[in-house]
Protein backbone atom coordinates (compact mmCIF):
# COMPACT_ATOMS: atom_id res chain seq x y z
CA UNK A 1 0.00 0.00 0.00
CA UNK A 2 1.30 3.24 -0.89
CA UNK A 3 2.18 6.14 1.62
CA UNK A 4 3.43 9.56 1.60
CA UNK A 5 4.82 12.29 3.99
CA UNK A 6 2.36 15.24 4.77
CA UNK A 7 3.33 18.45 6.98
CA UNK A 8 0.07 20.06 9.04
CA UNK A 9 -0.18 22.61 11.05
CA UNK A 10 -1.01 21.76 14.84
CA UNK A 11 -4.45 23.64 14.40
CA UNK A 12 -5.24 21.76 11.52
CA UNK A 13 -4.50 24.05 8.65
CA UNK A 14 -1.92 24.25 5.72
CA UNK A 15 -2.03 20.50 5.27
CA UNK A 16 0.97 20.04 2.45
CA UNK A 17 1.61 16.65 0.86
CA UNK A 18 5.70 16.36 0.51
CA UNK A 19 6.70 12.96 -1.12
CA UNK A 20 5.09 10.98 -4.26
CA UNK A 21 7.91 9.07 -5.59
CA UNK A 22 8.03 5.44 -4.28
CA UNK A 23 6.08 4.53 -0.57
CA UNK A 24 7.16 6.55 2.10
CA UNK A 25 6.84 6.42 5.67
CA UNK A 26 8.83 6.88 8.86
CA UNK A 27 9.57 10.69 8.85
CA UNK A 28 11.79 12.09 11.64
CA UNK A 29 12.41 16.06 12.12
CA UNK A 30 16.18 17.04 12.34
CA UNK A 31 16.54 18.88 15.53
CA UNK A 32 16.25 22.26 14.24
CA UNK A 33 13.23 21.27 12.41
CA UNK A 34 14.78 22.25 8.49
CA UNK A 35 15.36 18.75 6.99
CA UNK A 36 13.31 15.03 7.89
CA UNK A 37 14.35 12.15 7.19
CA UNK A 38 12.26 8.99 6.01
CA UNK A 39 12.36 5.41 4.88
CA UNK A 40 11.30 5.00 0.77
CA UNK A 41 10.57 2.42 -1.49
CA UNK A 42 11.65 4.41 -4.68
CA UNK A 43 14.58 2.47 -5.54
CA UNK A 44 13.27 -1.10 -4.98
CA UNK A 45 14.27 -1.89 -1.28
CA UNK A 46 13.88 0.17 2.22
CA UNK A 47 16.44 2.71 1.57
CA UNK A 48 16.83 6.49 3.84
CA UNK A 49 16.34 9.41 2.07
CA UNK A 50 16.39 13.02 3.66
CA UNK A 51 14.74 16.52 2.30
CA UNK A 52 14.12 19.97 3.37
CA UNK A 53 11.01 20.73 5.49
CA UNK A 54 9.57 21.98 2.55
CA UNK A 55 9.75 18.89 0.56
CA UNK A 56 12.40 19.52 -1.66
CA UNK A 57 16.11 18.73 -2.18
CA UNK A 58 15.68 14.91 -1.59
CA UNK A 59 18.63 12.79 -1.76
CA UNK A 60 19.66 9.08 -0.42
CA UNK A 61 21.95 8.64 2.25
CA UNK A 62 23.62 4.94 2.52
CA UNK A 63 23.20 4.50 -0.81
CA UNK A 64 23.40 0.40 0.48
CA UNK A 65 22.38 -2.71 -1.33
CA UNK A 66 20.58 -4.07 1.73
CA UNK A 67 17.53 -2.14 3.69
CA UNK A 68 18.36 0.86 5.63
CA UNK A 69 15.13 1.67 8.17
CA UNK A 70 14.37 3.83 11.45
CA UNK A 71 15.93 6.85 10.90
CA UNK A 72 16.60 9.21 13.65
CA UNK A 73 18.43 12.42 14.16
CA UNK A 74 21.38 12.24 16.57
CA UNK A 75 22.26 15.83 16.14
CA UNK A 76 22.21 18.05 12.77
CA UNK A 77 25.64 16.36 11.89
CA UNK A 78 24.41 13.07 12.45
CA UNK A 79 21.82 10.77 11.60
CA UNK A 80 21.26 6.65 13.23
CA UNK A 81 19.78 4.31 10.93
CA UNK A 82 19.22 0.14 11.38
CA UNK A 83 20.36 -1.75 8.89
CA UNK A 84 21.96 -5.81 8.42
CA UNK A 85 25.70 -6.21 8.96
CA UNK A 86 28.42 -3.95 6.59
CA UNK A 87 31.55 -5.45 5.14
CA UNK A 88 32.36 -9.42 5.20
CA UNK A 89 29.74 -10.30 8.42
CA UNK A 90 27.63 -12.37 7.69
CA UNK A 91 25.12 -12.37 10.53
CA UNK A 92 21.20 -11.75 9.43
CA UNK A 93 20.93 -9.64 12.55
CA UNK A 94 19.59 -6.29 12.35
CA UNK A 95 21.88 -3.86 13.43
CA UNK A 96 21.82 0.36 13.94
CA UNK A 97 25.15 2.46 12.95
CA UNK A 98 26.23 6.53 12.50
CA UNK A 99 25.60 7.94 8.95
CA UNK A 100 26.20 11.77 7.74
CA UNK A 101 23.34 13.24 6.24
CA UNK A 102 25.20 13.92 2.72
CA UNK A 103 25.36 10.12 2.49
CA UNK A 104 28.90 10.25 2.05
CA UNK A 105 29.68 7.29 4.57
CA UNK A 106 29.20 5.04 7.66
CA UNK A 107 30.41 6.42 11.08
CA UNK A 108 30.45 3.91 13.24
CA UNK A 109 28.63 0.75 14.20
CA UNK A 110 26.67 1.05 17.14
CA UNK A 111 25.91 -2.37 18.07
CA UNK A 112 27.91 -5.70 18.13
CA UNK A 113 25.66 -8.34 19.36
CA UNK A 114 23.84 -11.40 18.12
CA UNK A 115 20.29 -10.27 18.17
CA UNK A 116 17.72 -8.08 16.35
CA UNK A 117 18.35 -4.18 17.65
CA UNK A 118 16.38 -1.33 16.03
CA UNK A 119 14.13 1.71 17.47
CA UNK A 120 17.23 3.75 18.10
CA UNK A 121 16.27 7.15 20.28
CA UNK A 122 18.81 9.83 21.92
CA UNK A 123 18.92 11.99 24.75
CA UNK A 124 18.58 15.75 23.75
CA UNK A 125 22.40 16.30 26.11
CA UNK A 126 24.17 13.25 24.98
CA UNK A 127 25.60 11.31 22.55
CA UNK A 128 27.45 8.93 24.96
CA UNK A 129 24.05 6.55 25.18
CA UNK A 130 21.15 5.34 23.19
CA UNK A 131 18.05 3.96 23.67
CA UNK A 132 16.76 1.23 21.62
CA UNK A 133 14.88 -2.25 21.43
CA UNK A 134 17.25 -5.61 21.83
CA UNK A 135 14.87 -8.73 20.39
CA UNK A 136 16.24 -11.59 22.06
CA UNK A 137 14.67 -14.60 21.27
CA UNK A 138 10.87 -13.88 22.01
CA UNK A 139 11.24 -11.45 24.28
CA UNK A 140 11.86 -7.18 23.22
CA UNK A 141 14.21 -5.98 26.33
CA UNK A 142 14.39 -2.01 26.08
CA UNK A 143 18.24 -1.47 26.61
CA UNK A 144 20.39 1.86 27.23
CA UNK A 145 23.34 1.43 25.51
CA UNK A 146 26.81 2.75 26.01
CA UNK A 147 28.35 4.34 22.79
CA UNK A 148 30.45 4.12 20.61
CA UNK A 149 31.40 0.72 21.78
CA UNK A 150 33.84 -2.22 20.01
CA UNK A 151 34.16 -4.63 19.90
CA UNK A 152 31.37 -5.82 22.43
CA UNK A 153 27.99 -3.38 23.21
CA UNK A 154 27.84 -1.89 27.07
CA UNK A 155 24.34 -2.71 27.64
CA UNK A 156 21.85 -1.77 30.56
CA UNK A 157 18.69 -3.87 29.98
CA UNK A 158 15.48 -2.01 31.63
CA UNK A 159 12.17 -3.41 30.94
CA UNK A 160 11.34 -6.79 28.86
CA UNK A 161 8.07 -7.60 27.47
CA UNK A 162 7.24 -8.90 24.32
CA UNK A 163 5.87 -6.49 22.02
CA UNK A 164 8.02 -3.03 23.14
CA UNK A 165 8.76 -0.26 20.50
CA UNK A 166 9.14 3.25 20.08
CA UNK A 167 11.16 4.66 23.08
CA UNK A 168 11.13 8.31 23.89
CA UNK A 169 13.74 10.28 26.07
CA UNK A 170 12.39 12.76 28.08
CA UNK A 171 14.18 16.61 27.46
CA UNK A 172 16.67 16.26 30.33
CA UNK A 173 17.74 12.44 29.23
CA UNK A 174 16.81 11.14 32.72
CA UNK A 175 13.86 9.11 31.75
CA UNK A 176 12.27 7.04 29.06
CA UNK A 177 8.96 6.12 27.65
CA UNK A 178 8.47 2.91 25.53
CA UNK A 179 5.04 1.07 24.67
CA UNK A 180 3.77 -2.26 24.71
CA UNK A 181 2.06 -2.61 21.38
CA UNK A 182 1.51 -6.49 22.01
CA UNK A 183 -1.18 -5.61 24.65
CA UNK A 184 -4.53 -5.34 23.86
CA UNK A 185 -5.17 -2.03 25.07
CA UNK A 186 -2.60 0.97 25.16
CA UNK A 187 0.27 0.44 27.64
CA UNK A 188 2.91 2.96 28.25
CA UNK A 189 6.19 2.03 30.73
CA UNK A 190 7.78 4.84 31.99
CA UNK A 191 11.64 4.07 33.42
CA UNK A 192 14.97 5.71 34.50
CA UNK A 193 17.88 5.34 32.32
CA UNK A 194 19.28 2.81 34.44
CA UNK A 195 16.09 0.77 35.33
CA UNK A 196 14.12 1.93 37.90
CA UNK A 197 10.48 1.86 37.34
CA UNK A 198 8.40 4.92 37.26
CA UNK A 199 5.07 4.18 35.75
CA UNK A 200 3.31 1.68 34.23
CA UNK A 201 0.30 3.34 32.66
CA UNK A 202 -3.22 1.60 30.76
CA UNK A 203 -5.56 2.97 28.67
CA UNK A 204 -8.22 0.07 28.21
CA UNK A 205 -10.62 2.28 25.96
CA UNK A 206 -7.60 3.00 23.53
CA UNK A 207 -6.41 0.01 20.82
CA UNK A 208 -1.99 -0.31 21.34
CA UNK A 209 0.23 1.95 20.76
CA UNK A 210 2.39 1.17 17.92
CA UNK A 211 4.72 4.80 17.85
CA UNK A 212 4.94 7.14 20.90
CA UNK A 213 6.82 10.47 20.81
CA UNK A 214 8.05 12.17 24.38
CA UNK A 215 6.52 15.81 24.30
CA UNK A 216 9.66 18.63 24.38
CA UNK A 217 9.37 20.15 28.56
Amino acid sequence: QKQDIYTIDTNGNNFQQLTSIGSNSQPCWSPNADRIAFVTTRTGSYQVYIMDATGQNEHQVGHEAGPLWGPTFVNDYTLAVTTYPLGDDKSTDSEIVWIHPDGKNYHERLTHNEFDDYDAAFPPSSLGMMAAIAKIGNENVLSVYYVPSYPKDVRIPLITASSLTSPSWSRNGDWIAVSDKGQSKAKVHITTKDGHLMLEGEWTELPPITSLAVMPG
